[in-house]
């Protein structure tokens, strides 16, 4: 079959038979399309990428093919009338340039990979470099580190893009590259080079490759390239510990320089992460946790799976931290897994940390063999990484604590001294020294440990878990000035990084610290406000643990029924299989006299220990609100037994709304309410019924106690409240809103605005959008009609400003035949016409102030009275008003009606200018591309150059000058391949008179 019979197909064949001779980027050329178009169309029709021409560019060629110009095997045939196909020879690069057709083909490729398109990018890279399509080392190279980063990305794979580098990296190192192709090969060195893969990571090769990679940096680099090239630096420095605060410091700035600046979403996803990561020290640990849940669910949604399977890793362990269910530990863990297995992804730090999120929820549970399998899996993912294991060590060491095979912790901190890597050999010794404080009492060798562990500078958070842990290794045989010292240098640090589990094991081990020098009495709140920490979290082991040291101190006061306590504590630990720690311990005495005197005095103020154990319990540090409120009604009840005990909230109205109650529903209800707030503006208020008194007499009086329990409960609401533990909506949770034609929300902004839109759907309210011109008002009003329930009805836009004065009144509320002078039939009116639908209202503060009172009555009765009716005519109408002016202004200054300004004032919604939100720029000029690209032709790249372009410009004209920059740029033939800064002639006045 010859090719002119197949006019109709421009099949694969007839491609080809087309291109002849000519290499696909001259014959890419001769067409007018990427040599990446080419190749595709090339491609057999089932595969993936497989294309066929479309509009003017396939009518060309069937033009071609009618006319019998077939390039079958001579050069010198001719495609159409005068258009040459002779092949070109090859144009010599000039040194120290990237041929610009390797350029077009490969930018498309990293344009996908940053928007996380990776086995399209994959795919088209290894096709580039196998096939030889690229004529310049510059472009091969460039080629290389693209592939090299995909595989970094996409599959966690930094060894393969090692290899896949190698050759560019070498001619890099040699000097024969062009600076736009080094600059990548640079860029993607760093990344490699920083990946936690023993074998890999350098520190000393990273700061090599960002040193010579920002030599390279000039005003036009990209911020995505830069950021890239400065992610690895930052990491790096974090993975390798002993850098110091002030390198670490210097990474991170350079860094945020940039990243306020970057556009592509894989960049920005990371940005995101890197600024979780940074708030992890300083920042609220609740927020924290949110932040990484929101990239993760952001990632999956994309496709990035490295991101998702991390973050949601990192969620994990910071729930560990938390008040949480272990069972949603082990949900969040398991999805980390899941996303990783399905991508396929290689070993890594999501390997690690969701092995130790799920490791601890085990051990909460008090499944020992699972939790062990667990965390056996993250230690076989540390080993094939060649990386240090020291986020798996504490809750290995807990592990083999609560099951007293101490002799693993010896060898497991044998094997830490022969890792080389991060901080390993010190946390070993300081396993090492643990265990020499708890047999043998050599506490200074412990101090010594601890203190090169902090010298090491691992991450802040494994020093926290040693220094508690190392308060309960010296409880045995330190002194008791040494034990002080060692509780106040945990306490501070756990005041920097509040975690409620360590902060209830603290108060556990000073309880003991107590009972060694015999104030057993000062012991007990502590340990019964550690026991309720541990029974909210259902951390099992630590509260049956914590209900032991408990019954054995209340044994010592001699109790009544204090030796059954021990005896019942004794089998529950038996059934747990749990070995008491430490495994010595001797009660102290005080000043002289023995737990007896404790005894008679804690009997004397029961009352008061009990308050004292409420107040603890209220004041833990790092639980949710909920807990708070939680927690209040308990220690009430408990110190009320018998009576009525509500909490309520009371509302704006002055109403109020039952938030829990407790006791007796037959007993007397509150009578005395004491209010309290709870740190963001909600006033709640608690009550005790009256009753029989408190479980016993002696001051304090009920009304002293319950005014101190709302004092320190408003207090804990609020730390709460400041520590982001709060029940807040996450920020920017729109991914389940809907996806709107026209409507990019790139921006923080605007997705949020986006989220708001979707929820006003089953809703009629009146909407009034304020902003500039240009920013897009009409665009969010047609998405608030499209995603409603009117969405089948009719859609009217009425602009107030473009209406003669005396046809506004007929053109919006209609009227009859004969009403007035030319009316010569009926006119129903734009609302009318919008009736079952929604009306929008463009620059409604172009509104004629004697018409404000016939629209207010429309908005108020939904009627209207058209001219010439004598009866008013109901509509269902939803409203939907937009402008430009400060409509209160306008009130000010009488032109416009105050009750016309509420009535719209339902729903009020802003729209920033583009300036302000800078992230939508290139989102925005790249949906314009596609949108505004002539059919058949493939849309243009933006340039590095272009982008930065875009990124300044302070937009005055807002989303109408950027839609009308690109629409100008794409104006003049031929279509550029790709666009640059040059294209878009940006400040050009079009007021100027031509040129003479």
């Amino acid at each position: 079959m010859n090719a002119v019979s197949k006019v109709a197909d421009l099949d694969p064949d007839t491609v080809r038979s087309l291109r002849g001779p000519l290499s696909r980027a001259d014959f890419a050329r001769k067409v007018g399309v990427t040599p990446l178009t080419v190749y595709r169309w090339e491609l057999p029709d089932g595969a993936p990428e497989s294309r066929r021409p479309r509009g003017a560019v396939a009518e060309r060629l069937r033009r071609a093919i009618a006319h019998g110009d077939l390039v079958d095997s001579a050069p010198s045939q001719r495609m159409g009338r005068g258009r040459s196909l002779e092949p070109v020879p090859p144009t010599p690069v000039a040194p120290g340039h990237v041929d610009p057709d390797d350029a077009a083909a490969i930018l498309p490729s990293i344009d996908h990979l940053l928007r996380a398109d990776f086995k399209r990018a994959e795919d088209d890279l290894m096709h580039l470099l196998v096939a030889g399509e690229l004529r310049s080392a510059g472009g091969r190279a460039m080629a290389q580190a693209a592939l090299a980063i995909g595989q970094v990305v996409s599959r966690h794979d930094p060894r393969s893009a090692f290899t896949t580098l190698q050759p560019a990296l070498r001619d890099a190192d040699a000097l024969l590259l062009p600076a736009q192709a080094e600059l990548l090969v640079r860029a993607a060195a760093s990344l490699v080079f920083s990946m936690p893969d023993g074998r890999l990571f350098d520190i000393g090769r990273i700061n090599a490759q960002v040193t010579r990679g920002e030599r390279l940096v000039t005003r036009d680099t990209s911020p995505d390239l830069l950021f890239l090239l400065r992610l690895g630096g930052a990491v790096g420095t974090l993975y390798a510990g002993g850098a110091g605060r002030q390198a670490t410091e210097q990474a991170r700035a350079s860094l945020a320089e940039v990243m306020d600046l970057v556009t592509e979403p894989v960049s920005r996803l990371t940005a995101e992460e890197l600024r979780a990561h940074f708030q992890m020290i300083a920042g609220p640990p609740a927020l924290v946790t949110r932040k990484f849940e929101d990239v993760a669910e952001r990632a999956a949604t994309l496709g990035v799976a490295f991101i998702a399977a991390r973050c949601l890793a990192f969620v994990a362990v910071r729930l560990t931290d938390e008040v949480v269910d272990p069972q949603r530990i082990l949900d969040v863990a398991q999805r980390a897994k899941t996303v990783a297995a399905r991508a396929r992804l290689g070993p890594g730090l999501h390997s690690i940390f969701s092995a130790k999120g799920a490791g601890e929820a085990y051990l909460r549970l008090a499944r020992f063999a699972d939790a062990e399998r667990e965390l056996m899996e993250g230690v076989e993912a540390v080993q094939q990484m060649s990386w240090s294991p020291v986020p798996l060590v504490v809750p290995m060491l807990r592990a083999f604590e609560y099951t007293g095979r101490r002799d693993r912790i010896v060898h497991l901190g044998e094997e830490l001294g022969r890792i080389p890597v991060g901080a390993s050999r010190a946390l070993g010794e300081v396993l090492l020294a643990a265990f020499d404080a708890v047999e043998h009492g050599d506490v200074a060798r412990l101090a010594r440990a601890e203190h090169g562990l902090e010298k090491a500078d691992p991450s802040p958070f494994v020093i926290l878990e040693v220094l508690v842990y190392g308060v309960a290794a010296r409880l045995a045989h330190a002194d008791v000035a040494d034990l002080k010292l060692a509780v106040r240098r945990a306490q501070r640090m756990l005041d920097r990084l509040p975690s409620v589990k360590l902060a209830a094991q603290l108060k556990r081990w000073q309880a003991l610290a107590l009972c060694r020098e015999g104030r057993l009495a000062e012991a007990v709140p502590l340990l019964e406000a550690s026991i309720a920490t541990f029974s909210v979290a259902r951390d099992l082991p630590e509260a049956a643990l914590g209900r032991h040291w408990l019954a054995r101190v209340r044994s010592e006061l001699e109790e009544p029924g204090a030796q059954t306590a021990v005896e019942a504590s004794q089998a529950e630990l038996a059934g747990m299989g749990l070995v008491v720690f430490p495994p010595t311990f001797t009660f102290g005495t005080f000043e002289g006299h023995g737990p007896e005197s404790a005894a008679a005095a804690a009997r004397a103020t029961p009352r008061t220990t009990g308050l004292v154990v409420a107040l603890e319990r209220l004041s833990v540090r790092g639980v949710p609100p909920v807990i708070v409120r939680r927690e209040l009604m308990s220690v009430t009840s408990d110190l009320f037994p018998g009576r009525a005990v509500v909490l309520e909230e009371i509302l704006a109205t002055g109403e109020t709304r039952v938030v829990e109650e407790r006791g007796d529903p037959k007993a007397p209800p509150p009578e005395d309410w004491f209010e309290f707030g709870d740190g963001r503006g909600a006033r709640l208020r608690l009550g005790v019924g009256a009753g029989a008194g408190t479980r016993a007499s002696g001051p304090p009086t009920p009304d002293d106690v319950l005014r101190l329990l709302t004092t320190v409960a408003s207090l804990s609401l609020e730390i709460a409240a400041l520590r982001g533990l709060a029940e807040t909506p996450r920020p920017d949770r729109d991914e389940d809103a809907p996806d709107v034609p026209g409507l990019v929300a790139a921006s923080t902004a605007m997705r949020k605005l986006r989220a708001e839109i979707a929820r006003l759907g089953s809703s009629r309210a009146t909407v009034i959008l304020y902003g500039e011109s240009g920013t897009g008002k009409e665009v969010l009003a047609r998405a608030i009609h499209d995603l409603s329930s009117r969405a089948k009805g009719p859609y009217v836009t009425f602009n107030c400003a473009a209406i003669p004065r005396d046809l506004f009144e007929g053109q919006l509320f209609g009227y009859r035949r004969g009403a007035f002078t030319g009316a010569q039939a009926d006119h129903p009116g734009v609302i009318r016409a919008a009736n079952g639908g929604t009306l929008f209202l463009d620059e409604v503060g172009e509104l004629p102030l004697e018409l404000q009172p016939k629209l207010l009555r429309f908005l108020e009765n939904r009627e209207i009275l058209p001219l010439g009716e004598s009866r008013p005519i109901e509509v269902d109408v939803r409203t939907i008003a937009a402008t430009h002016q400060d409509l209160a202004q306008g009130v000010r200054q009488g032109r416009f009606r105050e009750d016309l300004y509420y009535r719209l004032q339902v729903v009020p919604l802003g729209i920033p200018p583009l300036r302000d939100r800078p992230d939508d720029v290139v989102a925005l000029a790249r949906h314009f591309v596609r949108t505004l690209t002539p059919e058949g032709a493939e849309p243009p790249v933006l340039a590095p150059d272009a982008l930065s372009r875009l990124a300044a410009h302070t937009w005055p004209g807002n989303v109408r000058e950027l839609r009308n920059v690109i629409e100008r740029a794409l104006a003049f033939a031929p279509l550029p391949r790709v666009l640059t800064a040059a294209h878009f002639r940006i400040g050009e006045s079009t007021l100027r008179p031509p040129s003479r």
